[in-house]
């Protein structure tokens, strides 16, 4: 009996652990996602900015 009950609380301790990193692996992901862009918008706003300062039409 105890070493069913022990199966049972490794099984929920495993399922909690995967839902946990699979979670943090998705949050991780947006995140890292939501950076990219941001940084990416502000390099193309500084080309943007560098190329109507040289006097050249910018897109």
């Amino acid at each position: 009996m105890q070493s069913l009950y022990a199966g049972f609380v490794f099984l929920g301790m495993f399922v909690i652990t995967i839902l946990t990193l699979k979670i943090i692996v998705t949050g991780t992901a947006r995140l890292v996602f939501y950076l990219y862009q941001l940084i990416n918008h502000r390099l193309k706003g500084v080309r943007r900015h560098t190329t109507s300062w040289a006097g050249l039409p910018h897109k």
